[in-house]
């Protein structure tokens, strides 16, 4: 699968955060991005992964020469950001059995938790561990998706 970013710009008020910006993502490929805070690092990968609409241009999903339907792309994507919260009040087991039997992980909550590193914290409440336990988790959450 391949996605283009055709001439996709995200302006906030009169300001552009990005602009004309055109490439294409291909499958396997590996892409850095870098910037200082604010740059739009972030505002980018939500363009990318349809959490949020550009304010020009468009992202398409292509499977080979088929299109992905736009209401569509979200089965294609996963996505792992500090700022992406997780329910709280849950353990980690019942979080990880929760994404196993909802939204059809490609792991087991087991393999979720040993890929976290999180097995000596599985009854833990999320709110109990640290920042770094919590993106170690969404990070392993969102490699397990099915997309």
């Amino acid at each position: 699968m391949n996605i283009d970013l055709r001439n996709v710009g995200m302006r906030f008020g009169k300001e552009f955060l990005f602009h004309d910006l055109n490439y294409t993502l291909k499958e396997g490929e590996h892409l850095a991005i870098l910037g200082y805070n604010g740059s739009g690092k972030s505002t980018l990968l939500q363009v990318v992964s349809g959490a949020m609409m550009p304010t020009e241009g468009e992202v398409v999903f292509k499977n080979g020469k088929d299109l992905i339907d736009p209401n569509d792309q979200y089965q294609y994507v996963a996505f792992a950001t500090p700022y992406a919260e997780l329910i709280e009040e849950l353990s980690v087991e019942e979080i990880a059995n929760f994404q196993t039997r909802i939204i059809q992980e490609s792991m087991t909550a087991e393999e979720i938790i040993r890929m976290a590193m999180l097995e000596n914290s599985s009854n833990k409440s999320i709110s109990k561990l640290s920042s770094g336990m919590r993106q170690r988790l969404k990070l392993s959450l969102a490699i397990a998706s099915n997309s």
